[in-house]
């Protein structure tokens, strides 16, 4: 008689056991992997949308630099976020535009602990004129300069007890704030969310490592910062 071999209901549950340890040690890693591959993606997308749009809407406007497109004549009774806005997104293919109201951008991002010690931070719709776009990017842009033509903004010094101590000047333009995957999270900044400073001449990074990104997808941000509204 020959005798058949097999396998014993122990050293399969064995071998089963080896094979779930090592999926989970290795799944989130891929997984993540995976993710930031699709947020690399779509944050080059959407900065390229972004870089197109404020070049096309500075030659309509006949300027040399951004200045003209953070201009306006007031001619209407658009605030001066919605009507600079509106030249941008004029050059950008829109889903859905929601102005100065909510439901187009997330009201709260999440900042990593380099930056602050807060874990959060409210956008202030009143200040921003927010759209959806096509491919699901979440755009909000901020004038700073008001009636003007050559970008500037006061800030306020201050000093250890909090006093005004005096105001300085710079040249800038306004904020934009992006959200490569709309409305999904994990609305943190270097992760989905960067934020740009205009200036007349060029555009200045502010939050979130987007050049680590675009050079080598590399990303700098903290998914275990909680949402403080949340806590």
């Amino acid at each position: 008689m020959k005798k058949s071999s097999a396998f014993t209901l122990a050293e399969v549950l064995i071998t089963l056991g080896i094979i779930g340890i090592v999926a989970a040690m290795t799944l989130p890693s891929l997984i993540a992997k995976y993710q930031n591959k699709i947020l690399a993606n779509q944050a080059k997308k959407s900065y390229s949308m972004l870089l197109n749009a404020l070049n096309l809407t500075k030659v309509q406007m006949g300027g040399t630099d951004y200045s003209l497109v953070f201009t306006n004549d007031y001619s209407g009774t658009d605030s001066r976020h919605v009507a600079t806005a509106k030249k941008i997104l004029g050059n950008m293919r829109v889903l859905r535009y929601c102005g100065s109201k909510p439901g187009c951008f997330t009201p709260r991002i999440k900042k990593s602990h380099k930056e602050g010690n807060i874990n959060s931070e409210t956008l202030q719709l009143p200040n921003w004129a927010t759209a959806i776009l096509n491919d699901g990017t979440s755009i909000a842009i901020n004038q700073y300069n008001y009636k003007r033509s050559d970008c500037y903004i006061e800030f306020e010094n201050t000093n250890e007890d909090g006093e005004v101590i005096g105001t300085a000047k710079s040249k800038q333009c306004g904020a934009i704030l992006i959200d490569v995957n709309g409305l999904k999270g994990p609305n943190q900044y270097g992760a989905d969310i960067f934020s740009f400073v205009i200036s007349p001449d060029k555009i200045r990074q502010y939050r979130g490592d987007l050049n680590s990104v675009l050079t080598s997808e590399t990303f700098d941000y903290d998914p275990t910062i909680p949402d403080i509204f949340e806590q």
